[in-house]
C-alpha cells in the first residue's frame, strides 16, 4: 500500500507530501533489510528491489525539481528531506576505502552526540566508525573527563544529599554534565556504589525474581505472535519459534491477519521442519 501511494504520487503531488512518502518507504526499506538478517527468502529479496527502486524514482523526482538543493540566502532554512552522505573512495589496490567527513565527525562530537548516534546519521556501522577512528588516530574533541575519584565523590555524595538518593547512575552522569564533567556511566556507577551501598541493595532488592525458561524437549512447545507495527504500510508480520532450540519455524509478512492466513503459515511451518508441535 504505501509502495503503491508513493509510486502513484511521483509526478502528482507536491514535493512536501512527496516528502513523506519517502520518509515511509525508507522506514519501510530498513525493516525489509533487517528481515533479510535474519530471514533469508527470495520474496523479501524482491521487496527490497523494488523498494529501492521507488525511493531511486523519488529522488530522481526531487533533484529534477531541485527540491534536494540547500538555500544559501536563508541562514534559517531546514533540509527537509533525509540526508543521504556519499564518500569519496580512497583506492587500495583491493577493497576501497571510504573518506569520512572528519569535520562533520568533529561538529557531531561538540554538539555531544555519541558515536553510535553519528554512525546512524553517516550511514555506516559503528564498528566501520571505530575502525576508522583507530587507523587514523583520531583525536576526540569531547573526551571523557580526567576528575579524580575524590572529586567525583565529593560531587556525587552532593548530589545524593540533595536527591535523598533516589537518582540512577545515568541522571547523576546528567549532572556532572552540567558542570563540565564527563564521566564513564561505570565510574559514577561505582562512586555511587561507594557512598551510597544501603541504597543500591535496596534498589537490587526491589528487583522482581524471574522463573528459569524451560521446555522438556525439541518441538514440545511453539512460540507463535503476531505484530502489527507495519500495519500503516499494509503488512503483517506472523512468526513462531522453537521454544527448545529457539529455531525459527516460520517468519513472513502478509498483507492481512486472518485466521486463515495464520494457519496457512502454520501449516508452512510444520511442513518445513516435518514435525507437529
Amino acid at each position: 500500500m504505501t509502495l503503491q501511494q508513493a509510486q502513484f504520487a511521483i509526478g502528482i503531488e507536491d514535493p512536501d507530501q512527496i516528502m513523506s512518502h519517502y520518509d515511509q518507504v525508507n522506514n519501510l526499506l530498513q525493516t525489509f533489510l533487517h528481515l533479510s538478517n535474519t530471514y533469508d527468502q527470495i520474496d523479501i529479496m524482491r521487496w527490497i528491489e523494488t523498494i529501492r527502486e521507488t525511493l531511486r524514482r523519488i529522488v530522481q523526482y526531487l533533484e529534477a525539481l531541485h527540491e534536494f538543493d540547500y538555500d544559501s540566502i536563508n541562514k534559517d532554512a531546514a533540509i527537509l528531506h533525509p540526508v543521504i552522505p556519499t564518500f569519496d573512495s580512497i583506492p587500495t589496490g583491493g577493497r576501497p576505502q571510504v573518506s569520512l567527513p572528519w569535520d562533520t565527525i568533529t561538529a557531531y562530537r561538540k554538539a555531544n552526540h555519541s558515536w553510535t548516534e553519528i554512525a546512524s546519521l553517516l550511514n555506516i556501522h559503528y564498528r566501520t566508525l571505530l575502525r576508522y577512528r583507530a587507523r587514523y588516530d583520531y583525536h576526540d574533541p569531547k573526551p571523557y573527563s580526567e576528575i579524580t575519584d575524590n572529586k567525583l565523590d565529593r560531587i556525587v555524595s552532593q548530589t545524593l544529599s540533595q536527591t535523598a538518593s533516589v537518582i540512577g547512575s545515568k541522571l547523576m552522569c546528567s549532572v556532572l554534565f552540567d558542570q563540565g564533567h564527563k564521566v564513564q556511566r561505570q565510574r559514577v556507577r561505582e562512586s555511587m556504589s561507594r557512598l551510597d551501598a544501603f541504597g543500591n541493595l535496596t534498589q537490587w532488592a526491589n528487583f522482581i525474581p524471574r522463573l528459569v525458561y524451560s521446555v522438556r524437549g525439541p518441538n514440545a512447545l511453539w512460540h507463535m505472535d503476531g505484530n502489527l507495527k507495519l500495519v500503516n504500510y499494509g503488512f503483517i508480520l506472523h512468526a513462531a519459534i522453537n521454544g527448545y532450540s529457539r529455531q525459527i519455524i516460520y517468519l513472513e509478512p502478509n498483507t492481512n491477519n486472518r485466521g486463515s492466513t495464520v494457519l496457512a503459515a502454520f501449516i508452512k511451518g510444520i511442513n518445513l521442519v516435518n514435525t507437529i508441535p
